[in-house]
Order: C-alpha cells, then sequence, then structure tokens
C-alpha cells in the first residue's frame, strides 16, 4: 500500500514539475516589411501533425489591430499558415477592409506567400515574413 501512496506523490511532483510535459508556448514575432504581427502563445510546430492558434496583433505603423489564425505542420515539415486580420472600420482608410494570409513557411513562421483584402477585389499581394525579436516591436 505504502508503494502506491509513493508512486502517486512521485507521479504527483512529476506533473507539478512539468517533466513530460510538452514545450511551453511563447510569444512569435514576424515582420513584412513595415508591418509585423506579434502572436502570442504559439505552440511548438515542429513534428508534422501539430497546431497551434496564432493569436495576437498586427502592426502598421501606429496601427494595431487583433488577428486570428492557426498554423500546422505538414506530413513533409512545411507549416501552413492562415491569418485573419480584423482591420474593418480602422483609420488610415487604407486598412479599412479586413484581410487575409495564406502563407508556407517553417516552423519559426519563417514564410511565404500572398495577403489578399476582403473587398470583392480579385488577386493577391506578395507577403514575406521573416521571424524577428519580439522587444523589437511596440505592439500590446
Amino acid at each position: 500500500m505504502s508503494h502506491r501512496i509513493a508512486l502517486c506523490l512521485c507521479l504527483s511532483l512529476l506533473t507539478l514539475l512539468g517533466v513530460g510535459a510538452p514545450a511551453a508556448a511563447k510569444d512569435v514575432c514576424v515582420e513584412d516589411g513595415t508591418t509585423s504581427f506579434r502572436f502570442k502563445g504559439v505552440r511548438s510546430l515542429k513534428k508534422p501533425g501539430s497546431i497551434s492558434p496564432l493569436n495576437g496583433f498586427f502592426t502598421n505603423g501606429s496601427v494595431h489591430v487583433p488577428v486570428t489564425g492557426t498554423a500546422f505542420t505538414r506530413s513533409d515539415g512545411s507549416v501552413a499558415i492562415g491569418v485573419y486580420v480584423h482591420a474593418g472600420g480602422t483609420t488610415p482608410a487604407s486598412m479599412d477592409v479586413d484581410f487575409v494570409y495564406d502563407l508556407v513557411g517553417d516552423a519559426s513562421l519563417s514564410a511565404t506567400g500572398v495577403y489578399r483584402y476582403l473587398d470583392g477585389q480579385l488577386g493577391g499581394y506578395e507577403s514575406i515574413w521573416a521571424p524577428i525579436a519580439c522587444k523589437m516591436l511596440a505592439t500590446p
């Protein structure tokens, strides 16, 4: 009986210490020219099948708007990224409509793809994301 109690105590201690737990989520920041993103609590995307929500902020100059999205690791190790920028109703007028990003990259969110405005116009614009240190951003 005392062996069971000792085993339960050891397992509880290991759980409290986080042994065997997945890596902690961390903030990840990327930039694309004059715009940047800060995603909060991104989970590891190193293993195929990994999925992480991408929630945070998009910044363009003094404009900060919320974003929501998802990243998932494909079987070949590439990471598919989709992000919705909730810019509708913001100023300047050039950002008064929502837009989406569709990219493919790696686990660091270094990626290439396109973004499209959701105003009914056809086409998309090239986007190249490069990871940066989050301390460089003045986002919320």
